[in-house]
């Protein structure tokens, strides 16, 4: 698939308050290029996919008793293009994961389970091949 630059998005540590809403978004036609600081599709996917892949890496890593050091980091490259078979637009997606301090046979397996688990990864499965690596 041709791709166009690939978004990158870090996330780290957070915590969900009680009684916050799910945040809500409105598609409006956007101007190409998009304008400096505007926020693109792929952004907001990296965002959330980096997200929720370090909420369920700390889900899978309490259920196995393994301590997640407090830098953990995970990095989503999304990018948007045209796909090979000319059938509209594809996604391309990987996941660069920081687990320092981890043993390195621990975090990777750490890193395969909560591949399995997390609702982007569940998503994406069958229709996109998402790399996963360890930094």
């Amino acid at each position: 698939m041709a791709r166009r630059r690939p978004c990158r998005k870090r996330a780290s540590p957070w915590r969900a308050y009680p009684g916050c809403r799910a945040p809500t978004a409105e598609a409006r036609p956007v101007p190409q290029p998009l304008p400096c600081g505007a926020t693109n599709p792929e952004q907001l996917f990296a965002a959330g996919y980096s997200a929720c892949f370090l909420g369920a890496m700390k889900f899978v890593a309490g259920q196995r008793k393994i301590a997640v050091p407090a830098e953990a980091a995970v990095t989503a490259e999304v990018g948007i293009g045209q796909r090979e078979d000319g059938e509209g637009f594809g996604i391309t997606a990987a996941l660069s994961v920081s687990l320092p301090g981890l043993d390195r046979a621990v975090a990777q397996d750490l890193i395969e389970r909560t591949h399995k688990v997390c609702p982007y990864s569940h998503a994406l499965r069958g229709n996109v091949a998402v790399e996963t690596t360890l930094a």
